[in-house]
């Protein structure tokens, strides 16, 4: 639908009268037009434009661009002008479902979030930052990019109350594996085992054995010798972090040549290992990347569960595409 100079548009923008004194003018001139309708609300091309400005996605396909040229950079926004208009849809049913749930904003929030950002652009104040918004270009007037944050504000308090997000420590050491590969560490090492049952008190008396030998070696008595003594060969051997359970993992790989790690509770009973070579350290450790891991992991659930969560509230909704 046309929204045009000469054209009343009724308040459900269902019906459109050709105002008299324009009856016989010459062709109307075009000033906006309904791109979408979700439920009983409508969108037009200028809501498209102005989110065009705001939307994270399109920014990162046109970053792709190397040097456009004006033309290109149209020609670019107008095939992206579909994916676009999908984030907005998808907006407005999440800003629904928030009034719904009575999730709002308030000023003090608004105000507080715009000190953050000003902070994170090393402006001195919010005027700074209003100032530097203003003379961008790209997002609108102050009143629709403060509009923008306390939207974003909303959404995110939602997300907290609609999306179930857990990440588990065997998914952060998975994901570290399949990114380490081939360039995950490697140590050589000499391994005793002190095999004992399930009863609880004999597992206690093999631990303290364990211990004792560990404080043994430690102290600097011939790991050979001592093998021996417990009639075991205890050859050296190369060992991978994928190749370990994650508990002994941890603590065996943040070792060093020489020390001796243990006793570490494993299916047999328990180990001692007796580090000879650190033959290839990992990238970036285990412990510190799990952190940063973790982090990723849960925002790829989280936009998991958003775009089901989308789909969901799209499935539920009337959504007529006019683009």
């Amino acid at each position: 639908m046309l929204i045009t100079l000469g054209l009343a548009v009724g308040a459900s923008m269902s019906s459109a009268l050709v105002a008299p004194e324009l009856a016989h003018a010459a062709d109307p001139q075009v000033l906006d037009r309904i791109v979408a309708v979700v439920d009983d609300e409508i969108i037009l091309e200028s809501d498209l434009a102005r989110w065009l400005m705001f939307d994270e996605e399109i920014a990162f396909e046109l970053q792709k661009l190397q040097n456009p040229t004006e033309d290109q950079l149209m020609r670019r926004l107008a095939e992206l002008e579909p994916l676009a208009l999908d984030n907005l849809i998808g907006r407005k049913l999440m800003l629904s479902q928030a009034q719904t749930f009575q999730v709002g904003a308030t000023e003090q929030e608004v105000e507080v979030y715009l000190q953050q950002l000003a902070r994170s652009a090393q402006l001195s104040s919010v005027a700074e930052l209003r100032t530097a918004v203003e003379q961008s270009g790209r997002y609108g007037t102050w009143p629709e990019y403060r509009n923008k944050l306390r939207e974003d504000i909303i959404l995110y308090k939602l997300q907290g109350q609609l999306l179930n997000i857990a990440v588990s420590d065997a998914q952060v050491l998975e994901r570290y594996r399949e990114l380490s590969k081939g360039e995950e560490s490697r140590l050589a090492v000499r391994r005793l085992v002190f095999r004992a049952g399930e009863d609880s008190s004999e597992r206690d008396a093999v631990f303290k054995r364990a211990k004792t030998v560990v404080r043994r070696l430690s102290g600097g008595e011939d790991f050979e010798a001592v093998a021996a003594e417990l009639g075991q060969a205890a050859e050296s051997e190369e060992v991978t972090r994928s190749g370990v359970s994650r508990p002994i993992g941890e603590r065996l790989f943040k070792a060093k040549a020489g020390d001796v790690v243990g006793p570490l509770s494993s299916g047999q009973g328990y180990v001692v290992f007796l580090v000879e070579e650190v033959i290839a350290s990992d990238l970036l450790g285990f412990e510190e990347a799990k952190d940063r891991l973790r982090r990723l992991l849960e925002e790829e659930a989280r936009q998991k569960a958003l775009k089901e969560l989308y789909e969901q509230l799209r499935a539920r909704a009337h959504v007529d595409i006019r683009l």
